[in-house]
């Protein structure tokens, strides 16, 4: 949740008919969100995107020139997901399983 979000939320109420937004949280709690949300790719677990470019043949992932880059740790967390799940082998290729996955 962010500030913009909150102000998009309560941009809706009403907007088709009569309505209200009720915050759940205080304005000193409102002024403490970050201003925008982060985007999703920077967010979300990245096992599956680091599984589907290792299927599309990129080897370097860590490198990937994305539009909004993830940070080098969620990079890594989503390699060492894969690893455990037995879908990436100690060189970081794909496995057979990790092949069924992609």
């Amino acid at each position: 949740m962010s500030q913009a979000s909150a102000r998009q939320r309560a941009g809706r109420a009403g907007r088709t008919r009569p309505g209200c937004c009720y915050r759940l949280y205080t304005e000193a709690s409102f002024h403490k969100l970050p201003l925008t949300t982060p985007p999703e790719m920077q967010r979300a677990s990245l096992a599956w995107p680091v599984l589907q470019l290792k299927a599309l043949g990129v080897d370097d992932v860590l490198h990937f020139d994305f539009v909004s880059p993830p940070s080098v740790a969620s990079m890594l967390h989503g390699l060492e997901i894969l690893y455990s799940l037995g879908a990436l082998d100690d060189a970081c290729r794909l496995t057979p399983e990790g092949e069924v996955g992609a």
